[in-house]
C-alpha cells in the first residue's frame, strides 16, 4: 500500500499510470480504495484516543470521590467509638446496670490474676530445677577447688613428719639435738673476704672540724670504719700493644722479635671471652633470650645484635660436643638414673618441612651427671638416643620414670628396670575424686609409705651390705614390707568389688597393672619412691621455654640440648658455671677456638684437686 503525502506527487503518478493503457486501470482504483481506508482507519483511532483521554479522567474523577467516602467513614466510625465510650461511662453511673458492668470488670480482674498466678508457679517450678543443678555445679566445683588446692598448696604426704617410730616400734619425738635445721641462706652472714677493696677516704668539713665557740680547729682522733659491698658492672675497650723488637747486630740470622698474641677465641673477632663467656651463662645458666642478652649488654655500654650472637651457634657446638658426648659416656656407668620429657618447640622445622612445631625434651639424670636431647618425635626412638648405651652394659640400671608407654618400649629394647614415681600415682587419686573419702584413704595410704621409706632411708647407710645393717633398719624394712602387701591386697580387693566406670577404677587398675615397677624402693633403699629429681632438673629448662618459646632452627636445639647438659651437670656437683665457662672458653681460646684435646679435664668427676678448690662453690653459712 502506498501512502499520498503530497498532492503532486498522486497526480504525477496518475498521470504516468494513465499513459501504461487500459491494463494499469484496475490497479488505479484499488489504490484509491486503499486511499479511502486509510482515511477511514486513522479517523477512527482518532476518535479512540479522545475516548481513551475521557476515560482516565473520569477515573481520577472516580478515585478521588473514593478517598472522600473512606475519610467520611472513618470520621462516623470515630464518632461511634466516642458515642460507645460515652454510653459504657454513663452505664456505669446508673443504676443495676452500671454494678453488673462493674462486676464483669473485677471477675476478667480475677481471671488475669489467677493466670498470672499460674505463670508464676511455673516460673517457680523453672527456678527450682535451675537451682538444683546451680547446686550440682556449684558441689562440682568446689571439689575441684579442693582438690587443687591441695594439689598445689596442701600438705605434701612425701613429707616426714615428726613424730616417727623407732627401732622398739614405741612412738618418741625428736629431741632438740634432731631439731631440723634452718634453710640455707640463713643465720650468719656470707663470707665476703675474697672481694676486692678499695678504699675511700672521707675528710671532717673545715666548718664541722672547729669549736663552734672560740673557732679552733680539732685536733685528729683516729678513724671510724665501715663498709658496703658494690656491684660494678661495664664495657670496656682492652688495648693489646705487643712490643717489637729489631737486631742490633749485622748478624745474618737475626730477625725481628714481636710479642705472641693474646688468645682469641674466634679469629678477627673483637669481641675477647669475657663477652662470649657472659653471653653463654645468661643465655643456659640463667635462662635469658637472645634479645635480652643484647638489651642488657647495651645498657652496660656494648651494643650485641642478635645475628652476631646467634652466627656463632655452629662453632658453640663443636667447642662443648666433646663434652656432652663424655658426660653420655659417663653416665652409663650409673647403676640408677631417672628419665622424663617435656615439649620444646622447634619454630623453623614446621615451616620447613610442613609439620608442627612441636619438640620434646629429653632428660637423663644420673647421680653426678644430667643429660639432655631434644627430638621431634616423643617415641622410643627418641629417647633411645638418651638411653641406647645402658643396652650395651653388663648390669643395666634401675630408671626412675612415670609410666609412660615408651619407657616401657626402652625397658624391653635394653633390658633396664623400671621403677614407677608414686607421686604420680598420688596425684591420679587427687585427680579421680573430688571430696570423696576413699581419696583421703588412699592418700593416707601412700603418705604412710613415703614416711616409713623416709625413716628407712634415714637409718640407711650405703656403706654396709644390707645384711650388716642396725636392728632399727631392719625393723623398718619389715615394716615396710608388711605396708607394701597390705596395701596392694586393699588394691586387689577394691577392684573386684568396683567397675570400669567408677572414677577410681583407673589409679587402681594401674598400681595393680605395674605392681613390680612400685615395688623396687621396697629391696633397693637407693632407689627413690618417685621422679622429683627429673623433674627438678627439667624446671629451669620449662622455664627458658616460656621466655624463648623454644628453639628457631635444629642447630640451636642441639646447643640447647648441649648447654643445659653441662650447666645442669655442672650445679649438681656444686660448680661455679661463670667461672667454669671463662676457664674453658680460655682453653679453648688457646686451642685456636676449637675444643681442647683433654677436655674431659674440666668434667667434675675427672677434675683435678687445685680447678675443682677454685671452681667450687663455697659452703653457705648456717644458722645455730
Amino acid at each position: 500500500m502506498y501512502e499520498f503525502t503530497d498532492e503532486r506527487q498522486h497526480s504525477s503518478i496518475v498521470g504516468s499510470t494513465a499513459l501504461r493503457g487500459e491494463s494499469q486501470d484496475s490497479s488505479q482504483e484499488v489504490i484509491e480504495v486503499s486511499r479511502v481506508e486509510w482515511v477511514k482507519t486513522r479517523c477512527e483511532a482518532n476518535s479512540w484516543k479522545s475516548h481513551y483521554r475521557k476515560s482516565k479522567a473520569r477515573e481520577a474523577q472516580l478515585h478521588a470521590e473514593i478517598r472522600e467516602l473512606r475519610q467520611e467513614q472513618s470520621s462516623e466510625l470515630k464518632l461511634q467509638r466516642k458515642v460507645a465510650k460515652l454510653k459504657s461511662q454513663l452505664q456505669a453511673f446508673t443504676g443495676v446496670s452500671g454494678s453488673s458492668n462493674v462486676l464483669v470488670r473485677q471477675g476478667r480482674m480475677i481471671k488475669q490474676l489467677r493466670e498470672t498466678i499460674k505463670q508464676l508457679r511455673n516460673q517457680v517450678k523453672g527456678l527450682g530445677g535451675q537451682l538444683k543443678q546451680l547446686q550440682a555445679d556449684n558441689a562440682v566445683l568446689g571439689s575441684s577447688n579442693a582438690r587443687l588446692t591441695r594439689t598445689v598448696f596442701g600438705e605434701k604426704s612425701e613429707r616426714t613428719k615428726k613424730r616417727y617410730d623407732d627401732a622398739h616400734g614405741a612412738e618418741r619425738t625428736r629431741g632438740s639435738g634432731n631439731r631440723s635445721k634452718r634453710r640455707e641462706g640463713t643465720g650468719k652472714r656470707r663470707d665476703l673476704s675474697h672481694l676486692p677493696v678499695i678504699e675511700e677516704r672521707v675528710e671532717v668539713d673545715a666548718e664541722q672540724g672547729r669549736c663552734p665557740r672560740c673557732g679552733k680547729e680539732y685536733v685528729l682522733h683516729g678513724h671510724e670504719e665501715s663498709e658496703l659491698v658494690e656491684l660494678q658492672v661495664e664495657a670496656y675497650r682492652r688495648r693489646i700493644v705487643r712490643q717489637r723488637k729489631r737486631a742490633a747486630c749485622c748478624c745474618s740470622e737475626a730477625v725481628e722479635a714481636v710479642a705472641a698474641p693474646v688468645d682469641r677465641l674466634f679469629a678477627g673477632s673483637r669481641y675477647g671471652i669475657s663477652v662470649w663467656g657472659m653471653y653463654l651463662f645468661q643465655r643456659f645458666a640463667m635462662h635469658q633470650t637472645v634479645g635480652g642478652f643484647g638489651r642488657m649488654s647495651e645498657a652496660f655500654g656494648l651494643p650485641l645484635s642478635a645475628s652476631t650472637l646467634v652466627s656463632r651457634n655452629a662453632s658453640f657446638l663443636s667447642m662443648f660436643g666433646p663434652l656432652f658426648n663424655a658426660i653420655r659416656e659417663h653416665q652409663s656407668e650409673a647403676s640408677e638414673v631417672h628419665g622424663d620429657e617435656t615439649s620444646w618447640p622447634i619454630q623453623v622445622a614446621g615451616v620447613r618441612n610442613g609439620e608442627h612445631y612441636r619438640g620434646w625434651l629429653w632428660v637423663c639424670v644420673s647421680a653426678d651427671a644430667v643429660s639432655m636431647h631434644i627430638n621431634r618425635s616423643r617415641s622410643a626412638a627418641a629417647g633411645m638416643v638418651l638411653f641406647e648405651r645402658f643396652g650395651q652394659c653388663d648390669s643395666p640400671p634401675v630408671l626412675v620414670c612415670d609410666r609412660y608407654s615408651a619407657y616401657l618400649k626402652l625397658s624391653k629394647d635394653l633390658g633396664v628396670t623400671l621403677a614407677f614415681c608414686w607421686a604420680h600415682v598420688r596425684r591420679d587419686f587427687i585427680h579421680a575424686g573430688g571430696g570423696e573419702p576413699w581419696r583421703e584413704e588412699w592418700l593416707d595410704r601412700i603418705g604412710m609409705l613415703y614416711r616409713i621409706n623416709r625413716q628407712r632411708w634415714c637409718e640407711y647407710q650405703s656403706e654396709w651390705p644390707m645384711s650388716q645393717q642396725s636392728s632399727a633398719f631392719q625393723h623398718l624394712q619389715r615394716q615396710l614390707e608388711g605396708l607394701v602387701e597390705e596395701f596392694f591386697a586393699q588394691v586387689e580387693l577394691e577392684l573386684d568389688q568396683l567397675t570400669s566406670e567408677c572414677a577410681q577404677y583407673q589409679p587402681l587398675n594401674s598400681l595393680s597393672r605395674y605392681r613390680s615397677g612400685f615395688s623396687i624402693f621396697v629391696n633397693q633403699p637407693e632407689v627413690p619412691m618417685d621422679n622429683n629429681l627429673a623433674e627438678r632438673t627439667l624446671r629451669p629448662a620449662v622455664i627458658s621455654r616460656k621466655l624463648s618459646y623454644g628453639s628457631k632452627s635444629e642447630l640451636a636445639a642441639q646447643l640447647t640440648s648441649c648447654l643445659l647438659s653441662i650447666v645442669e651437670t655442672l650445679r649438681l656437683n656444686q660448680i661455679k658455671v661463670y667461672d667454669w665457662l671463662l676457664d674453658y672458653l680460655a682453653a679453648c681460646a688457646a686451642n685456636h677456638g676449637e675444643a681442647p684435646s683433654q677436655c674431659s679435664e674440666w668434667l667434675p668427676w675427672q677434675m683435678d684437686d687445685a680447678r675443682r678448690r677454685r671452681l667450687q662453690i663455697a659452703a653457705r653459712a648456717q644458722g645455730p
